[in-house]
């Protein structure tokens, strides 16, 4: 929702269910009021560099995702060297913060492989 000068507030109950759909409701609860609101423009800039051009990355595609298409994420994801698809929504550090440290781990010692 956007207020008069175009600030975007989200809506804690709406969060939930578009942000963290598969973390326990105490899980999610927590992390939406965290939300802050977000002021016209935020993240719409054209960085100067793009890290995934010239460093390995993954991408993980979250095919619960309410907030951003999988379809999107997949276009996305090409740009990165790696893709993981997992069952989550949008948020997987809130739902899923072992596997998300997992993989992690596994980037930071290559000879270990991905977790999926």
């Amino acid at each position: 929702m956007h207020d008069g000068d175009g600030v975007t507030h989200v809506d804690p109950a709406a969060a939930v269910e578009v942000f963290y759909a598969d973390a326990s409701i105490e899980r999610a609860t927590w992390a939406a009021s965290l939300l802050r609101p977000q002021k016209p423009g935020c993240g719409r800039g054209v960085p100067e560099r793009q890290s995934w051009q010239n460093t390995p990355s993954t991408y993980v595609i979250c095919t619960q995702d309410r907030a951003v298409e999988p379809d999107l994420q997949r276009e996305m994801s090409r740009r990165c060297s790696s893709t993981l698809t997992w069952h989550t929504s949008h948020s997987p550090f809130i739902s899923q913060p072992g596997r998300v440290a997992a993989v992690l781990r596994s980037l930071l010692l290559p000879s270990t492989g991905h977790s999926q």
